[in-house]
């Protein structure tokens, strides 16, 4: 399955095997990053979710995890490795009412290709930590 028909799947609550593991989407968040690039944020109902860039045909999955973190940091060492900047960003979550909100987001990479990825969501002022790695096309797969 490719990334765009794994993407489709889960905007339409179908589960999808993200490595081996069957993935039940509950939430389906779409951002528009200020460059005007859209992604999915995909929730399972637990700590695992899934960022969905089709145009750049890049899928991550994340587990969150429960660190403080300062968004100034250019690198983090977290579980006994190394990151360092990678990418920052800021994205409008659309939502179907209309109501948006703003999330700013800086990714860290480590030498093993693990992304740690640390949000700030303007709205309710809370921030988030996740960490996750790139998953290939091959390991997604229908149900």
């Amino acid at each position: 399955m490719n990334i765009q028909e794994a993407l489709e799947n889960l905007k339409n609550d179908e589960a999808i095997i993200v490595s081996g593991k069957t993935f039940q989407p509950e939430k389906v968040d779409e951002l528009k990053l200020e460059t005007g690039e859209v992604v999915y944020w995909v929730r399972d109902g637990e700590a695992l979710w899934l960022s969905v860039d089709a145009e750049s045909e890049e899928v991550v999955l994340f587990d969150d995890v429960v660190v403080e973190m300062d968004m100034e940091d250019d690198a983090v060492f977290y579980n006994n490795q190394d990151f360092e900047t990678s990418y920052e960003g800021v994205a409008t979550i659309l939502d179907d009412s209309g109501d948006s909100e703003k999330v700013s987001f800086k990714d860290y990479e480590s030498s093993d290709g693990s992304i740690l990825r640390v949000m700030f969501f303007e709205v309710t002022g809370e921030t988030s930590v996740a960490v996750g790695r790139v998953i290939p096309e091959e390991e997604l797969q229908e149900v």
